[in-house]
């Protein structure tokens, strides 16, 4: 760096040199992406794009304005480039979905699991600027954030599609308390505010009419919300069979589904045979309550059978949800309505704070 030429500079200059080289190795379309979030989190906005280096100096090196500064700038300087590196690695792990933490007990690979839902198969990379200000917590706490995070943007944007500027309002009001006192930080602020905005925008009726529309696409859009959300009330559910007391939790963390191997299942066929065709059910075949998950082995083995043959199929899953249409004698039209019922109740416990 410039800045650390110059007499008495030059051990400063070759150790932050290397790491500055390392914060601006990756593609300038990534490097763009990291610095925002980085500044995000720390200044609580973005810098304008078209001067995201230059506001980034600013806001992180004010001494490249001045004309001289001591040995304590360029140490002050030094020390900066080096949490900005780790920033930079840790912004590399978050897009990828990747865990911050060595896991430790009580966390599972249950829970490091969900930050790649989060942020890889839901897309929520909003969030990061507030996930690097996490990371100064503990990880229990940092996995709290997470599952708040999942559970709030899946009912508050993707299902009831409300604007997204009053949730990163608060989430940038949150990285800013954890950067001020890390060590006495309380995730209930974030829990409340977020539940306070999804009461105000997200309803228990809202969301319950917006999962109605939640469909299978057969083309043109994309089925990862549908995978989640069946996977979702899947991991939650005995919970709720217990009588959902308190704030959801998932009973069984050793059930871990792959997200990409999963596959959604249509309990009546999607392309039904000549024999099994039912008009009435051909209208609600893409619909919340004739669809459930299975290993895809599994899928593959049930493919477009009826549901008479399917039945021992769906018996023997490791799926509680799809255990328990295994149970059912037939698959009507009132068994749908009644499955699509279920998972909406279950839905509107499970995804609140």
């Amino acid at each position: 760096m410039e800045l650390l030429e110059g007499e008495g500079y030059s051990r400063n200059q070759d150790s932050v040199e290397k790491l500055w080289d390392n914060i601006l190795s990756d593609s300038p379309t990534d490097t763009t992406d990291y610095l925002n979030w980085i500044y995000d989190s720390y200044q609580g906005n973005r810098p304008k794009q078209n001067a995201v280096f230059d506001m980034f100096l600013d806001k992180f090196f004010p001494q490249h304005k001045q004309q001289n500064f001591t040995e304590d700038d360029a140490e002050q300087i030094s020390q900066v480039v080096k949490k900005t590196h780790e920033d930079i690695l840790n912004c590399r792990k978050l897009v990828k979905g990747e865990w911050l933490y060595e896991l430790r007990q009580p966390l599972t690979s249950w829970d490091k699991t969900r930050l790649n839902i989060l942020i890889v198969e839901l897309g929520h990379t909003l969030s990061i600027p507030l996930l690097l200000a996490a990371s100064e917590l503990n990880q229990k706490s940092f996995s709290e954030i997470v599952n708040i995070l999942e559970k709030v943007f899946f009912r508050y944007k993707i299902v009831c599609n409300q604007h997204i500027t009053p949730l990163k309002n608060i989430y940038a009001k949150e990285a800013l308390n954890i950067r001020k006192n890390p060590n006495n930080y309380n995730v209930n602020n974030l829990r409340n505010e977020l539940q306070e905005l999804m009461e105000l925008k997200a309803s228990d009726q809202k969301f319950r009419d917006n999962l109605v529309t939640l469909e299978y696409q057969e083309s043109g859009g994309s089925n990862k919300p549908l995978k989640y959300f069946l996977m979702t009330i899947e991991y939650y559910y005995q919970w709720y069979k217990d009588g959902a007391s308190g704030e959801s939790v998932c009973l069984d963390k050793s059930r871990l589904y792959d997200f990409a191997g999963t596959s959604i299942e249509h309990i009546y066929p999607r392309n039904a045979g000549q024999s099994d065709q039912d008009n009435e059910l051909d209208q609600l075949k893409n619909s919340l309550g004739n669809l459930t998950i299975l290993d895809t082995a599994q899928n593959n083995i049930g493919g477009n059978d009826n549901f008479s043959t399917k039945k021992s199929l769906y018996q023997k899953s490791s799926v509680l949800l799809t255990q328990e249409i295994g149970s059912k004698t037939a698959w009507t039209k009132s068994e749908i309505e009644a499955h699509q019922k279920l998972l909406i109740d279950a839905a509107v416990a499970i995804f609140r704070l």
